[in-house]
């Protein structure tokens, strides 16, 4: 039985994600094709290097998978009602201000 993502959310955050991780995987063929800092050498170089390929994949994977599902989320458009402003937020500033002493600018006049 094959599973189908049946929410439009669902559908979208897989789709960035996929993207992400496509991204992160094309990224890491770069730097192992153009050799950047020694990469190359130091993955194929090593004792398994299918495990240090494995783990240089995931980690960029999840990495820019992660970003482009944040991405998406923080793309989307809100709908809902806009928040009033509390009173709380005078009241409380009022009541900071009877504990602290904030002296009133001295008025400046200019005698001619």
């Amino acid at each position: 039985m094959r599973m189908r993502p049946r929410s439009t959310l669902l559908r979208f955050l897989l789709a960035h994600c996929l993207l992400g991780v496509l991204i992160g995987t094309a990224l890491v063929a770069l730097l192992l094709a153009t050799n950047a800092l020694g990469l190359a050498d130091l993955v194929f170089g090593s004792e398994s290097p299918v495990l240090a390929m494995a783990m240089l994949l995931g980690a960029n994977a999840l990495t820019f998978g992660s970003l482009a599902m944040g991405t998406g989320v923080m793309s989307l458009p809100y709908d809902g009602p806009r928040p009033r402003r509390s009173r709380e937020r005078t009241t409380w500033a009022r009541r900071l201000m009877r504990f602290v002493h904030i002296p009133r600018r001295a008025e400046i006049r200019i005698d001619r």
